[in-house]
C-alpha cells in the first residue's frame, strides 16, 4: 500500500495547497482519512469540513424522521447489519427535541451518517424532498423511519441492478401489520409494466409500484420532487412524475424490504376523507393531463374514488376544491348521481353503470 499512500499525499498535497501550508498540517489531515484496500485511494472521513476530498459511495439512504427515536434506531441499527458497504446516510430531522440528534452519535462507528437537524417543522414532504436534494450518491433510497431491510442481503440486492440500464428500480416487500405481527407479501405483476408505461396514470387507481421504501432512483431523476400539494396520493404522484421525466424501470422480483403498517400512519387518517381525496384526485388531473380519463382504468379510478365517497353533486365537490372538473368528470358525476345508490355497492352493477358511462363520456 505504500505506492497507493504515495498517491494520495501528492493529490492531498496539491488539493490542500491553496488552504494548508506544511507537513504538520497535512498530517493531521491525514488522520481525517482511512485506507481501503480495495482500491488505490483513501476515503475521506469528514466529509462536511473536506467535501472535495470525498469519493461518493454508490448508494444514498435517505431517512427523513420527525419525534420517532425508537423507529430510527431500529432503521439505523438494521442498516449497520447489511452486508453491503458501498452506501451512505441522510438523516433529516423534522423533530422538536434532540432525541433523534443524540442517536447519531451511537452509530458514527458503523454507519456514514450526515445529519441535518431543521430549524422548525418543514412538513413531511419537504423534509423528504430535502433528504433527496442532500443525497450525494449515485442512487438514491429513501427508507422512511416505519420500514426496514428484510435481511441482510437487501440493499445488496437493490446494487446488483445499478448497471442494469434502468433509473428507477423497485422490489417485491411485505407489510408487517404491527398490531398484530401479520405478515403480507406482496409480488408485482410483471405483466402490468408495459401498461404503467403506457399510461402512467393507472397507477392513480391502482398503486402497483407500492412503497417509495422498495425503490430507489438513480441521480439522474433527482430534480423530481414529492409535491406538497398532496399527502394521500404523494406516493403515486411522486412516482408517476418520475416515469414522465423518463425513468426506466426495473422490478426486482425478490422482497427486499418490509413495510411498517400501523394505526398513527398519516395515510390511514386520510383514507376516503374527502377533504383530501377531493382536492388530490383534481391535483393529479392537473398535473398529469385530463386526457387520460380516455383510458378505462383511470376513469374507472375515478368513478370508484367518488362511488366510494357517496359524494357526486358538482357543488358539494366544488366546496371541497373549487375548480372547473371539465366536463368528463361533470358527465361522471351526473352519472353516478343517476345510479340506484343500494345497488352501486354490487361489483357488477357498478362495472356495468361505469362502462356505459365511459362510452358515452365527451370526446
Amino acid at each position: 500500500m505504500l505506492p497507493a499512500l504515495h498517491t494520495f499525499y501528492e493529490r492531498a498535497k496539491l488539493a490542500l495547497i491553496h488552504q494548508y501550508a506544511g507537513f504538520l498540517v497535512l498530517k493531521q489531515v491525514c488522520s481525517d482519512f482511512i485506507m481501503n484496500d480495495s482500491e488505490d485511494f483513501l476515503y475521506f472521513r469528514d466529509r462536511k469540513t473536506y467535501p472535495e476530498m470525498v469519493k461518493n459511495k454508490l448508494i444514498t439512504v435517505c431517512i427523513p424522521c420527525y419525534n420517532n427515536p425508537g423507529q430510527i434506531k431500529f432503521l439505523l441499527q438494521n442498516l449497520a447489519t447489511q452486508r453491503f458497504e458501498d452506501f451512505d446516510v441522510v438523516v433529516t430531522d423534522n423533530s422538536t427535541n434532540d432525541e433523534i440528534e443524540q442517536l447519531m452519535g451511537t452509530f458514527s462507528e458503523q454507519l456514514d451518517i450526515s445529519y441535518y437537524r431543521n430549524e422548525t417543522n418543514i412538513g413531511a414532504v419537504p423534509n423528504w424532498n430535502k433528504a433527496i436534494a442532500l443525497a450525494t450518491g449515485e442512487w438514491i433510497k429513501i427508507m422512511h423511519s416505519d420500514d426496514f431491510f428484510t435481511d441482510e442481503d437487501s440493499l445488496s440486492g437493490f446494487a446488483a441492478h445499478t448497471r442494469s440500464g434502468a433509473t428507477f428500480l423497485f422490489s417485491d416487500f411485505s407489510y408487517l401489520h404491527e398490531a398484530t405481527g401479520r405478515i403480507e407479501h406482496y409480488h408485482f405483476p410483471e405483466k402490468k409494466l408495459k401498461d404503467i408505461y403506457s399510461e402512467p396514470m393507472i397507477l392513480n387507481g391502482n398503486n402497483l409500484i407500492g412503497n417509495p421504501s422498495a425503490t430507489m432512483i438513480h441521480k439522474s431523476l433527482k430534480q423530481v420532487i414529492y409535491d406538497p400539494r398532496f399527502t394521500w396520493k404523494v406516493d403515486i404522484q411522486y412516482f408517476i412524475s418520475l416515469i414522465k421525466a423518463g425513468a426506466q424501470l426495473l422490478h426486482i422480483s425478490k422482497g427486499l424490504v418490509t413495510i411498517g403498517m400501523n394505526e398513527h400512519q398519516l395515510t390511514r387518517k386520510v383514507k376516503t376523507n374527502p377533504e383530501f381525496e377531493i382536492p388530490e384526485s383534481y391535483y393529479m388531473l392537473e398535473a398529469f393531463g385530463f386526457e387520460s380519463l380516455n383510458n378505462i382504468n383511470v376513469y374507472d379510478a375515478y368513478w370508484r374514488v367518488y362511488r366510494s365517497l357517496g359524494i357526486y353533486d358538482l357543488a358539494t365537490i366544488r366546496s371541497y376544491h373549487q375548480a372547473d372538473w371539465g366536463p368528463v368528470l361533470e358527465h361522471l358525476f351526473r352519472n353516478l348521481s343517476q345510479c340506484k345508490p343500494g345497488m352501486l355497492k354490487q361489483g357488477w352493477y357498478s362495472k356495468l353503470m361505469m362502462f356505459k358511462s365511459y362510452l358515452t363520456r365527451p370526446r
